[in-house]
């Protein structure tokens, strides 16, 4: 089979995929974080500017989008204006429109066997990931496309491979913050250049890593003028301890190792154990007789090991400046979502690592078991969510989910304030401002509802305030021991209005 229909059908797999977890899901394979993405770009459609409802709460009915870069979120807007499609179907469509990218990169990037590389991507946390609505997808292309670029500028092979760079750096940035680092990795590569007694190369890289971080700064700095803060809000620092966040990152790692959907507790000894079946039988299946002589996967000595490298070094880098982010700042625990950007490249890295081997029969095991485990991970996570919305009588699609949502919101006054409201209320009705109560770990403390209900009247005397008080779909787990008690008292009701 030629290169390019093995592409065809890795494309259509993530199609599939992609598909069924969007539309089969209430969600819609919608985070928290998704949902502010689409909050902008429904704002920008609406022609409210680079602002959201208020998140802070002092008082300004609209803050500056600055929590997250604004990358992700301008291009959906741009696709749902020009479509005319909703900012959920038009998240999708630029998920695939990187998928895309990302595929034609790697195909570019690896001369052989180039769809043994791209088969990585529909690894299972790959395949979840590339389903949300989240930045992550840009960004991982964006990782792709800095690898191809240096690798390109050492090996001599692509024209233009320092525009390359510099705009590869820009749209990583402009994914997640953590983006910053891609222009330490230049600069990195700029100072081994340096070693090597390559002057023209350091100057060249070197410039491209300050031209970056001049961008980077701007960038930041309009953050410091618009919101007071660098990243839009004060950034707390992470409340566990060291041995705690030590077990978290091993059990992180660990997690990353079942390549196929077993990051769900419930599915991950399973997984496990289909992953580690699937390698018993292939590597006990080839043997050194079904080795052809005519099998040619040599590669260029020079320009895979720079290639190696380079994958190498970007992927470490990651995983280390998102950990330590994580060490030092309290934010979402370390899972998939997090480290998946780096862990595909270091598998990559590693499978060309075994092909530049000389051990061909090693080569031809790992090839299988790429394959194998793509497959069932492609079966696995289409069939899921197909399986789980017959099944479950209660289950709803995305459409229904948001129609059902809409119904029961329909009451609230524009301008209202809304306790716990649904996160997808924040693009659905862009005009409703979402609160919730400070609660620890991403505060101080837990706020009670006396304070949080003065806070709000003081900075909002105006405001119609309504409560969300389903317990079903709000957990006072986390919360003062107040608000558990006024839920309960109002649970007959959808909402409780305070008067």
């Amino acid at each position: 089979m030629k290169q390019s229909s093995y592409y065809m059908l890795f494309f259509l797999a993530f199609l599939v995929v992609v598909f069924s977890h969007s539309f089969f899901s209430a969600n819609g394979y919608l985070s928290p974080d998704s949902t502010r993405y689409l909050a902008l770009a429904q704002n920008l459609i609406e022609g409210n500017g680079f602002s959201v409802s208020s998140v802070s709460l002092d008082g300004n009915d609209r803050e500056y989008f600055a929590i997250w870069p604004l990358g992700y979120p301008v291009l959906i807007a741009m696709l749902a204006k020009v479509s005319g499609l909703s900012v959920f179907i038009s998240s999708k469509i630029i998920n695939l429109i990187f998928i895309a990218l990302s595929l034609w990169i790697i195909r570019k990037m690896f001369k052989v066997d180039s769809h043994v590389f791209g088969c990585v991507l529909l690894f299972g946390a790959f395949l979840q990931l590339f389903s949300h609505s989240w930045s992550e997808v840009p960004f991982i292309f964006g990782l792709l496309w800095l690898c191809f670029s240096l690798n390109g500028y050492l090996n001599g092979t692509l024209k233009y491979s320092l525009i390359h760079l510099l705009f590869a750096g820009v749209l990583i940035f402009l994914s997640r913050y953590i983006g910053a680092f891609s222009f330490v990795v230049v600069g990195l590569v700029a100072l081994w250049q340096l070693k090597q007694r390559r002057l023209a190369n350091f100057v060249h890289l070197s410039l491209v890593s300050l031209v970056g971080f001049i961008f980077v700064v701007s960038y930041l700095y309009n953050n410091v003028l618009e919101t007071g803060w660098v990243t839009g809000k004060q950034r707390i620092p992470s409340f566990e301890t060291n041995l705690q966040l030590a077990v978290m990152v091993v059990k992180a790692f660990s997690q990353e190792l079942v390549v196929l959907s077993g990051h769900n507790k419930t599915t991950f000894f399973w997984m496990l154990v289909i992953q580690m079946s699937v390698i018993a039988v292939v590597w006990f299946n080839i043997k050194p007789s079904t080795i052809l002589s005519n099998n040619n996967y040599s590669v260029d000595e020079k320009k895979g090991r720079n290639l190696q490298f380079v994958l190498f070094l970007v992927g470490v880098t990651y995983l280390v400046a998102i950990v330590l982010s994580r060490w030092f700042t309290q934010f979402d625990y370390l899972n998939y979502r997090l480290l998946a950007p780096g862990t595909l490249l270091l598998l990559l890295a590693m499978i060309l690592k075994i092909q530049r081997s000389n051990s061909v029969l090693l080569y031809l095991r790992v090839r299988r078991i790429v394959f194998l485990l793509a497959f069932i991970s492609v079966i696995i996570n289409s069939l899921m969510p197909l399986v789980k919305y017959q099944v479950e009588s209660k289950s709803l699609s995305y459409q229904q989910n948001i129609l059902e949502i809409e119904e029961n919101y329909k009451s609230i006054p524009n301008e209202s304030i809304v306790v716990f409201a649904d996160n997808h209320i924040r693009y659905i009705r862009t005009s409703l401002i979402l609160a919730r109560p400070n609660f620890i770990p991403f505060a101080k403390y837990n706020e009670a509802v006396e304070s949080f209900l003065l806070r709000i009247k003081t900075n909002y005397p105006n405001k119609e305030i309504f409560i969300v008080t389903d317990q079903k779909k709000v957990s006072c787990k986390r919360l003062h021991s107040s608000w558990c008690e006024l839920l309960q008292q109002n649970s007959q009701n959808r909402f409780y209005q305070i008067q």
